[in-house]
């Protein structure tokens, strides 16, 4: 039995460990793969597009934040850009954190339909068999 609280904190790291923890290691594999992807992503995302789009709207001196520029980029577009970096990983973080923890918990649940379950026995069948047990002493 596997801890579903420990697989979900071990996907908001980066990369999937939870489904290392899991062994399902071809979802880790996948998971790991994402997470490579979800940095460049945002990287093109975040430093090249939304760079772009502010140079473009808010610089003074024409299309760059450039050290001849009169005065450095500003402070408010760095978080601006820092914060679309982290977009696509933060989606990705959260998204294997859910899918690891009902993984986890999956095999843990009974089933709520007695008749799907194999080896317990309904109310009928324990009737059936107290029916056919012959009396032997009364």
């Amino acid at each position: 039995m596997k801890n579903a609280r420990l697989a979900a904190i071990l996907n908001l790291i980066p990369f999937g460990y939870g489904y290392l923890y899991l062994g399902n290691y071809w979802t880790f594999g996948a998971t790991f793969l994402a997470g490579i992807c979800t940095f460049l992503m945002g990287f093109v995302l975040g430093p090249v597009a939304i760079d772009w789009l502010l140079m473009t709207l808010f610089a003074k001196c024409g299309y760059t934040f450039a050290i001849w520029c009169p005065g450095e980029r500003p402070i408010w577009s760095s978080i601006i850009i820092l914060i679309v970096w982290l977009v696509p990983p933060i989606i990705l973080l959260l998204i294997t954190a859910k899918n690891a923890f009902n993984k986890a918990i999956s095999p843990n649940t009974i089933l709520d339909d007695p008749a799907k379950t194999q080896n317990s026995t309904t109310e009928e069948q324990i009737e059936e068999i107290a029916q056919d047990k012959p009396d032997d002493g009364d």
